[in-house]
């Protein structure tokens, strides 16, 4: 259900490519899911819990916690997006044209970091923490 919500908002929001930036994906999916790497988070769990109904109770946890570390991730990620965006708009303050890149770069990242920390991370979180 919640996943219908969120293809709703998405639909009555009608801004379609506006907020989509690939580079700021790129830093923030990729950066978060570097970090669950990093980390040792059981990604194959965090799946399996929410995917499939013959996960075990242990996997369930295991991917509750993966859910929670990447929504920690997908802000840190969005951080320093916004940072990278920042040097970018600062580098170029010379050329007015050249200051929105770096602005989109650092305003969708954080905006991604936000969406998949409480729009989809934490809803996933709530429901394998519901079902264990």
């Amino acid at each position: 259900m919640s996943l219908v919500g969120l293809i709703l908002i998405g639909l009555g929001l009608s801004l379609g490519a506006t907020i989509i930036d690939v580079p700021s994906a790129i830093i923030t999916l990729g950066g978060a899911f570097a970090l669950l790497l990093v980390s040792g988070a059981n990604i194959g769990a965090m799946f399996k819990g929410v995917f499939s109904s013959a996960a075990t109770a242990e996997e369930r946890r295991a991917g509750a916690r993966g859910w929670e570390l990447c929504g920690i991730y997908a802000l840190i990620a969005g951080a320093i997006g916004t940072l990278i965006g920042l040097v970018i708009m600062l580098k170029n303050m010379d050329d007015p044209a050249a200051i929105g890149p770096g602005m989109a770069l650092s305003m969708l990242t954080s905006f991604y970091g936000f969406v998949l920390a409480f729009l989809i991370s934490m809803p996933l979180r709530k429901k394998l923490t519901a079902a264990a």
